[in-house]
């Protein structure tokens, strides 16, 4: 893929660009806009190029696409996403351009040679454009793949407070038990207080476990060595993915096997008093029953 502005930049001159037109050795997809290679055989990367470029200065791929390009959504599209800086305007057949007023430098990146929105602003312009169940999906998928940055992701938020999209995302995360950083750390320090306050032993903090089965240790949010007791810090669903679920559910088996008695709490059960004082309570019990 190629612009007309790319080309003269190059030196080539028009008379040679429409020479190879004419001929079918270049092909024209949008106004501005060549492929060396006949459309049916462009990939996807070449059209999404293609639309960005057609797009003009400062456009980026974006929404539903730019998921695709970073690999967290599989589900093809006829029609391409480009998002581009208010008040441009740029309108071109088999793309929905997005005009926006709060896109930044920092919220394109560059991938295989695409300019693409990153994945925070990729998410929160999906929020805006496909369902609930979908969006869910599109964040535990870029959990799995190591993509989700939930900084990034409130930060996004914060900036486009106003938007639909924004309020839809907000809508989601809070509907779930949301440790986004400094909120996850709020979590343990309320669990910290509430162990403290009723009683019990102060606990190791994120301490490494060294198990006898030889494999790699583990690291709980709290534990009591003497009891051999361990409390886990849940977070929220769709940040819990299958890869997560199954390590976690693992290292608890391991800590079984080796006499530990792991337990978990969720956000929700550490932030209702009354489910915090119910666990608390088992925590305390649990301790004693094992001469903690």
């Amino acid at each position: 893929m190629i612009s007309l502005d790319e080309l003269r930049a190059f030196g080539v001159p028009d008379s040679t660009t429409n020479d190879r037109v004419a001929r079918g050795r270049w092909h024209r997809l949008y106004r501005g806009v060549l492929s060396v290679v006949p459309p049916s055989m462009l990939r996807p990367a070449g059209r999404w190029r293609a639309a960005v470029l057609a797009c003009g200065e400062g456009a980026a791929l974006a929404g539903r696409e730019a998921a695709r390009c970073h690999g967290v959504r599989s589900r093809r599209r006829s029609r391409i996403d480009v998002v581009v800086p208010y008040p441009k305007k740029a309108k071109h057949r088999g793309i929905d351009v997005h005009r926006s007023k709060t896109l930044r430098p920092e919220d394109v990146t560059i991938v295989r040679g695409i300019p693409v929105t990153t994945v925070a602003r990729t998410i929160l312009d999906c929020a805006g454009l496909i369902s609930r169940d979908d969006l869910e999906r599109l964040i535990g998928e870029a959990e799995v793949q190591g993509l989700l940055d939930t900084r990034a992701l409130e930060e996004q938020i914060e900036h486009n407070l106003r938007t639909v999209a924004a309020k839809r995302l907000r809508e989601l995360l809070d509907s779930y038990e949301y440790d986004r950083g400094v909120v996850l750390n709020d979590f343990e320090q309320d669990l910290h207080n509430a162990l403290r306050d009723a009683g019990a032993p102060s606990p190791l903090k994120n301490r490494w476990i060294v198990l006898s089965d030889g494999g790699p240790p583990v690291k709980p949010d709290f534990s009591w060595p003497h009891a051999k007791f361990v409390l886990h810090a849940d977070g929220f669903k769709f940040h819990r993915s299958r890869v997560k679920f199954e390590s976690d559910t693992g290292n608890d088996q391991r800590l079984i096997d080796d006499d530990w008695l792991p337990m978990r709490v969720t956000y929700r059960q550490a932030k209702d008093p009354r489910e915090r004082a119910r666990v608390i309570a088992t925590v305390i019990r649990r301790l004693r029953a094992r001469g903690g």
